[in-house]
This record gives C-alpha cells, sequence and structure tokens, in this order.
C-alpha cells in the first residue's frame, strides 16, 4: 500500500491529544515521509517501501509536491503527494505547470487534492495520464462538506481528490468511501494500482 495525505493534521481532535501519525500511519506503515507543514497544507506518504531522493517542489505560494522514488528491481516509479491551489490567479498556472512536470517522469504515482474542476482535471487525461476520479469508472464526489449538506452523493466540480499515474500504470477498483472520521471535509480516494511495465 501507499497512501498520499494532503491537508494532514497532527491531531485529528479538538483536545490535541490524538496523535494522528501515531495512531493512524505508524502501526500499518514502516516508512512515512513528510513536507513542510503549512496552514492547511502539509503532504505526506506512507508506505511501507522504502522511497528514497525525498523533494519537494513549490508551485504558489505555500502550495507543494512531496515527491520520492521508489526503485522496485530495475524500474524507479516516482510517487508524488500534491496540492494544487484553489486560489483564481494561482490555480491554472499551478496545474498547468505541474502536468509539465510530470511528464518528465516515465513512471509516477501522484496523490492529490487537486482542487480543480472537472474540465481542469481532464487536462491529465488530454496529457496522456491515467487517473482514478474522472477516469473509466466516472467521477467520485470527494468534496463531501459541501455534498452532504445539499444532501447529496455526487455533483458537478466536487470530484476535486485524485489518483493520477503515468500511461503505463493502470488504475483499477476506484471508490471513494465515506470513512466516518471527517466526512465533513475531503473523502479518500482509492484504487488498485498496476504497474505494466
Amino acid at each position: 500500500d501507499i497512501i498520499g495525505v494532503q491537508e494532514w493534521n497532527r491531531h485529528f481532535d479538538v483536545d490535541s491529544a490524538f496523535n494522528a501519525q501515531d495512531e493512524l500511519l505508524k502501526p500499518f506503515y514502516n516508512n512515512i515521509y513528510f513536507g513542510k507543514e503549512h496552514t492547511w497544507i502539509y503532504n505526506g506518504i506512507a508506505t511501507n517501501y522504502k522511497l528514497t531522493n525525498l523533494r519537494t517542489k513549490y508551485t504558489k505560494g505555500d502550495y507543494y509536491a512531496l515527491i520520492g522514488d521508489l526503485k522496485i528491481g530495475n524500474k524507479v516509479i516516482t510517487v508524488i503527494s500534491t496540492h494544487i491551489p484553489w486560489q483564481k490567479d494561482w490555480h491554472t498556472p499551478a496545474l498547468k505547470a505541474f502536468i509539465e512536470d510530470l511528464k518528465q517522469y516515465d513512471s509516477f504515482i501522484c496523490f492529490g487534492d487537486m482542487n480543480s474542476p472537472d474540465d481542469d482535471q481532464m487536462l491529465f487525461r488530454e496529457a496522456g495520464f491515467n487517473m482514478a476520479n474522472g477516469g473509466y469508472q466516472g467521477w467520485f464526489g470527494t468534496a463531501s462538506g459541501s455534498l452532504i449538506s445539499e444532501g447529496r452523493q455526487g455533483k458537478a466540480d466536487k470530484n476535486i481528490d485524485n489518483i493520477v499515474t503515468s500511461k503505463n500504470i493502470k488504475i483499477m477498483n476506484v471508490s471513494a468511501p465515506r470513512t466516518g472520521v471527517n466526512d465533513f471535509d475531503h473523502l479518500p480516494v482509492i484504487a488498485d494500482i498496476i504497474i505494466t511495465e
């Protein structure tokens, strides 16, 4: 398993007594990597695989991608956790620059809070990449707070979280389940990832 997180909080409770990393990640994952913590922007990757060459790439303001390399045999798969800005003046340039950056990787798996309307997310597919949310299984509403308040399961442009891969990595069995932990914010995107070469 590989988990990418964005907008991570050290504590998931009002009293700050429940250490989220210790309680939710450490029991299951031997390797936990985080970028710099900013208000509402704190990206991480948790896995039992070892990532090397950890680095961050900033887009606009405090928004960044945490990037690491996973070596499987002679193949390097770049693993990314990103948070794209929602702000009007920053969003489109940051998203387009991020898509251009992805083109440099032969093989990648990217987890992200894309903060993007559906049409913008389709730019990943137009670039030749696979995506979980908005891919072959359709859209999964992940901006859960507004969906719950409206009494909906899904709605256009409420599918802001995604998993994107290079063309040689397939995505199957996608879901965005309610967790009962914090369904009034984002829902997770879960998928099986298959490396085909």
